[in-house]
């Protein structure tokens, strides 16, 4: 169990990082590449879902637009260069998941769709061959 003091630490440790995110120069692009990195990282460091938003948000808000562009351009490069990881290899791994487990679906209805064709020529397979010949 925490103790008084180290709550009330952590009250105004929280309380600080409100009001500094609140007062942040200019707002923060969530969908930007250098956020999802700095996300990613932080969770990565085993912070979790506890405080990294925040973390990261307030990352970037101490930084310059000029500063911000140029690790988005370092960024990019280094993208151009190496294969995905983080955020960006979970997506690519999801995208063909999500292609695979559509084929799979689409593959099964064929199959179902052929198991019921061949049903049917079966029954009419029996039904021709056992009918009485007319006489």
């Amino acid at each position: 169990m925490l103790g008084l003091t180290t709550t009330r630490r952590l009250r105004a440790a929280e309380a600080r990082l409100t009001e500094h995110l609140t007062t942040s120069p200019h707002p923060v692009d969530r969908t930007d590449e250098l956020w999802s990195l700095l996300d990613w990282s932080l969770w990565g460091s085993g912070i979790g879902d506890v405080l990294r938003e925040q973390i990261a948000s307030a990352a970037l808000a101490g930084i310059t637009p000029t500063q911000h562009d140029r690790a988005l351009h370092i960024i990019a490069t280094w993208h151009e260069t190496h294969q995905p990881v983080g955020r960006r290899a979970y997506e690519q791994q999801n995208k063909r998941l999500r292609s695979a487990r559509l084929g799979a679906d689409r593959w099964r209805k064929e199959a179902a769709a052929e198991r019921h064709r061949a049903h049917l020529l079966a029954e009419q397979l029996v039904t021709c061959t056992t009918a009485r010949p007319h006489a």
